[in-house]
């Protein structure tokens, strides 16, 4: 719409676009299945004042949403999971593949919607043009992202993936999983700048521009981290951080110069400060993994899961599993199954069911974790 002082237009912008990630040097037993949807509307005014003055009123609201997922090209049954009732993890042989499976660090959901609004004004005086403005937008990220469900064993050499022994394994505790967040922030910007024709072939530009932020916040208060490097447990709740930007003053210099004043040949140069603030994009991944509300953990020489025995009878159990700091204890296991579930009792463990081929039991020396309520397996020494 447009009239002798006045200019009004929208636009809306659409892309709905799909991929599947073929990772390399990997084998082909899963994919990264990816989704974007983007939309931008945008409403700008202008409106003439004068010859000399002109006002242009933009208002915009965008929405972004990624999601992204592993897609498994195999069925791995259950019982071979690192982590009982999660599905089948991820594994690394150090030298020859790096998170076999697909990516640890998903499945990501993030949805960012954007609402701005921004006023310019540009007023012309003699030598001088003017122009002077601000800018505030609301941000809006929604987010469900997980880390090292399922667990990732890693194996120093392929001699001991052969070999079955591991040398750690990472996972979230189970139960110690809470992916989803809401995080809310605010950006404001203020600026002016001057462009001086100090001669005809000399333009001088003076500007400043200063933008803050606030720090963000979560909807249902699940903001945690160390606001100490020295600090022996993470901190619950406001602030997250503390707020450099309430001092980003951002001047702005530059010249145009026509040294043969023939408007063919221009000399340009110019010098600023730009501020990088603390937006989604740095706390998208790590914001929703640290404790209390997610916690995960590590296992040096672990035991690996084996669906039958070792040309020795041996039996190591299916999975690792762990509800809480775990404590090595020694254990002798007779032929008796009444006295290792005393042993274990005694202990806040509780029963796995230990397999011995053919019948065999004899003693066998059995290192073993206890922790709240779960029995850890190491191996079994014959």
């Amino acid at each position: 719409m447009r009239s002798s002082k006045d200019a009004i237009f929208t636009r809306y912008t659409f892309d709905d676009g799909k991929v599947n990630r073929i990772p390399i040097n990997k084998t082909p037993i899963a994919y990264t299945g990816e989704s974007t949807r983007n939309q931008y509307s945008t409403t700008e005014w202008r409106h003439t004042f004068s010859p000399t003055f002109l006002n242009q009123l933009r208002f915009g609201v965008n929405r972004s949403t990624s999601l992204a997922d592993n897609v498994r090209t195999i069925d791995i049954p259950p019982s071979m999971s690192w982590i009982p009732g999660e599905k089948f993890g991820y594994f690394t042989i150090s030298g020859v593949v790096s998170e076999n499976g697909g990516d640890y660090r998903l499945p990501r959901f993030d949805r960012l919607n954007n609402i701005s609004l921004n006023d310019t004004a540009f007023v012309t005086r003699g030598r001088h043009a003017v122009r002077f403005g601000f800018e505030g937008q609301r941000i809006h990220f929604n987010q469900n992202t997980t880390s090292q469900r399922g667990g990732i064993v890693t194996f120093p050499t392929l001699a001991n993936f052969l070999a079955g022994t591991p040398s750690t394994v990472e996972f979230v505790l189970p139960g110690k999983l809470d992916p989803v967040r809401g995080y809310r922030q605010w950006l404001f910007a203020m600026f002016a700048q001057d462009d001086v024709r100090v001669k005809s072939n000399f333009t001088l530009n003076l500007g400043l521009r200063y933008e803050f932020i606030t720090v963000p916040t979560e909807v249902n208060g699940k903001i945690s981290n160390l606001r100490n490097v020295n600090d022996s447990q993470t901190t619950v709740g406001d602030p997250w951080h503390n707020n450099p930007s309430l001092k980003n003053f951002a001047p702005r210099v530059g010249l145009v110069w026509d040294p043969f004043k023939t408007g063919k040949t221009s000399i340009r140069s110019g010098f600023g400060i730009f501020f990088d603030e603390i937006l989604p994009k740095y706390y998208f991944f790590t914001g929703s993994l640290n404790p209390p509300f997610t916690t995960r953990t590590s296992l040096t020489n672990p035991p690996f899961p084996r669906k039958s025995p070792d040309s020795r009878g041996r039996y190591q159990p299916r999975a690792v599993d762990c509800s809480g700091r775990c404590e090595s204890l020694p254990a002798t296991i007779g032929t008796e199954e009444s006295e290792f579930r005393r042993r274990l009792a005694a202990s806040d463990g509780c029963a796995i069911i230990l397999q011995f081929a053919s019948g065999e039991r004899d003693s066998s020396i059995l290192e073993w974790f206890s922790g709240a309520g779960v029995l850890y397996v190491l191996a079994i020494h014959r």
